[in-house]
């Protein structure tokens, strides 16, 4: 498998850069947050809780802004 090495840019909080070598950029993004996020399936209750306050549901991948550079 071939890597690459990936510039990898928090655009949330100040603009953070880290390199990160990866087979694709999809994985260097999952190393640079894996500590701060996770994911499980959602309670029943948290998922009325969550809709009624207006937060509304992403499908993953749709929409998803190209982000693989061929450089």
């Amino acid at each position: 498998m071939t890597t690459r090495i990936y510039l990898v840019v928090d655009t949330a909080e100040g603009g953070d850069q880290r390199l990160v070598r990866a087979s694709s950029p999809a994985q260097a993004v999952r190393h640079v947050v894996r500590d701060r996020y996770r994911a499980r399936v959602a309670a029943q209750e948290t998922i009325v809780e969550m809709l009624t306050a207006g937060q509304q549901v992403e499908d993953a991948g749709a929409d998803a802004p190209a982000t693989d550079e061929a450089t």
